[in-house]
């Protein structure tokens, strides 16, 4: 209670961000998607921030080892702020920011857990008090407009969760070494800026050929009016509730993205690292998979799902396996010696480089996973022999590399396949859709990085 300026800092920052929820709720009920506020939304904090930036003198550059972990951040943040918008639509502002508002608790627990930060009984009775009333404050019907509750209450959670490993990240990893006005634009603006194009592409495109291809499933208006949504909901039988439905997809990726922050941060709890590590957290989505299975009633079924299942994801497997053989085989040849005894010529591609070799590699293999990886692993050692030697430049390559390893997805993808047999349609229209989407957004997305490039 020593720092006037603190103080007043913080409450000039919490003030500001309860007006949020005033704000958000009036573009929803507008009939602005959650995408197209927080879209808005850091567009405008990016641009007032870099001019804030500029006129204070800040130092706006990271060095090239910090930005990964400046990245990670940036995913964190959006995850939170996203998921809090969604819980605007389903559920009241007011529980919605009480909940959002545990995140210094959580913070303080994961210090005490895992960092091995003073505790007290005051923390866990505040911990107790405000799950308490959160647990009141989501009694009784909370729902917004008809939204649901489920969804709205778990939404607002991974927020907390998604908050607070955005707070240890800037706490206990690299970027604390990084001056605090150049850390906000960065994790705010790197996920705003590359992706206006591609955005535009993709709907443009979408429009297009949502116009000259059908999937088999989708209803003409004949079915379409053929039932009412209370048939539709009864021929299902007994429905999950939202979080349920949502839990064997999101709590791998929680668990996932929970190692993640751990160990950037420089913590390895054994219990994290175990959950985290992709088999393990793939199987207990599995597992909720199978508790859902039960409660609907449906484990008589288990097994006809279980052969329908391999059969469509059988041949998806064989090709993934395949192309990460092939990736292997390409990340063991010399092409860095390569790379460097052409980087004369190489260097003259700018940033199409990094863009083409990571096209490349996922045309040639299908994986996106292995494309970016294995052309990081070859451009690293060589970024400044190919004339990439400040961070924004670092950060360029690592957008460009991102929109490459999008370019294409066809028939040794595995997701083109996903796309294709769980949306009915025939390979050739996956090769009209999916693929040429991918084409499409691909080619926006690089143009967008050599746009940012020529202007900065």
């Amino acid at each position: 209670m020593n720092n006037p300026k603190g103080i007043a800092y913080a409450a000039l920052s919490s003030s500001t961000f309860g007006l949020a929820p005033l704000f958000t709720v009036t573009l929803l009920r507008d009939g602005f998607s959650p995408f197209e506020v927080l879209t808005y939304r850091w567009g405008v904090a990016s641009a007032a921030l870099l001019l804030f930036g500029l006129a204070t003198g800040r130092r706006l550059r990271i060095a090239r080892r910090d930005f990964g972990v400046v990245f990670l951040l940036s995913l964190f943040r959006a995850g939170c702020s996203l998921s809090l918008v969604f819980a605007y639509a389903n559920i009241a502002t007011g529980v919605a920011s009480t909940i959002h508002f545990l995140y210094p608790l959580a913070v303080a627990l994961a210090m005490t857990l895992f960092f091995r930060e003073r505790c007290s009984r005051r923390l866990f009775s505040a911990i107790a008090v405000s799950l308490a009333g959160a647990a009141l404050l989501s009694s009784g019907d909370i729902r917004s407009n008809g939204g649901d509750a489920t969804f709205g209450i778990a939404a607002a959670f991974f927020s907390v969760i998604s908050y607070a490993g955005y707070i240890i990240g800037v706490r206990k990893s690299r970027a604390a070494q990084v001056e605090s006005t150049t850390l906000t634009l960065l994790v705010m603006a790197i996920g705003a800026v590359c992706s206006i194009l591609p955005l535009i592409a993709g709907y443009i495109f979408a429009l297009f050929i949502g116009k000259k291809v059908k999937a088999k499933d989708e209803p003409t208006n004949a079915e379409a009016i053929g039932q009412t949504y209370e048939e539709l909901v009864a021929s299902y039988g007994k429905l999950p509730g939202a979080f349920m439905s949502f839990a064997p997809i999101v709590v791998p990726i929680i668990l996932m993205g929970v190692a993640s922050a751990f160990s950037m941060a420089g913590s390895n709890p054994a219990i994290i690292v175990f959950l985290g590590k992709p088999i393990i957290a793939l199987a207990v989505g599995l597992i909720l998979g199978v508790i859902l299975m039960a409660q609907s009633g449906k484990m008589g079924e288990f097994y006809a799902l279980t052969d329908d299942t391999l059969k469509t994801v059988g041949p998806i497997l064989f090709v993934t396996a395949a192309g990460g053989v092939l990736g292997k085989v390409i990340s063991s040849s010399d092409l860095v010696n390569f790379i460097t005894t052409h980087a004369n010529t190489l260097e003259t591609l700018g940033l199409l480089f990094p863009f083409l070799l990571a096209a490349i590699l996922k045309t040639a293999q299908g994986s996106s996973t292995v494309a970016i990886t294995t052309s990081a692993g070859i451009l690293a050692p060589l970024m400044m022999t190919l004339g990439f030697v400040t961070p924004l430049d670092a950060a360029l390559v690592v957008v460009a590399i991102g929109a490459g390893a999008m370019t294409v997805s066809h028939a040794n993808d595995s997701y083109f396949w996903v796309v294709t047999n769980f949306g009915e349609m025939e390979p050739q229209d996956g090769y009209k859709t999916q693929t040429l989407g991918t084409l499409v957004i691909g080619v926006a997305a690089i143009i967008n990085v050599l746009l940012i490039s020529a202007i900065f």
